[in-house]
C-alpha cells in the first residue's frame, strides 16, 4: 500500500526555509534574526486514511562559533495513537518528496511552493 499526500507552503516561506536550511550565517547577529535556535521548530503535519500522520520540520540549533549554524529538516511518521514510528536523516532540504515505510506501507508527502501567498 502506497499513501501519497501534497502540502503546500507559501513560496516566499519555502524559499526562506531553504536558505536557513543550507546558507551559514555570517555571523551570531544574522544567526539571531534569520533563523531557528535550538528550540524553535517549523512543521507542516499532513494525516492520511489509515490515520498515521506525518510531520516535516525544519530545526533549530544552538549558535556555536567554528560550526556549522544551518537548521536542519527532517520527517517523522507517527501512529493513529501519536506514537513515533520512524524517522528520517536529517537534511538539508524541506521542499520536495519525503518517503516512509511502516508495516510494508509506504508514506509519501510532497511538499510544494504555493505560488501568491503570503509567508
Amino acid at each position: 500500500m502506497v499513501y501519497r499526500e501534497k502540502i503546500y507552503v507559501p513560496e516566499e516561506r519555502l524559499k526562506w526555509l531553504e536558505e536557513i536550511l543550507t546558507k551559514e550565517p555570517a555571523d551570531e547577529n544574522e544567526f539571531n534574526d534569520r533563523y531557528f535556535g535550538e528550540d524553535e521548530t517549523y512543521k507542516v503535519s499532513v494525516s492520511f486514511p489509515d490515520f498515521f500522520s506525518m510531520d516535516i520540520m525544519v530545526c533549530g540549533v544552538q549558535y556555536e562559533e567554528g560550526t556549522s549554524n544551518t537548521c536542519f529538516s527532517q520527517a517523522v511518521l507517527y501512529n493513529e495513537d501519536g506514537g513515533e514510528v520512524t524517522y528520517t536523516d536529517t537534511a538539508e532540504e524541506f521542499g520536495g518528496t519525503w518517503t516512509l515505510e511502516a508495516d510494508d506501507v509506504t508514506y509519501e508527502v510532497t511538499v510544494l511552493p504555493r505560488k501568491g501567498a503570503r509567508a
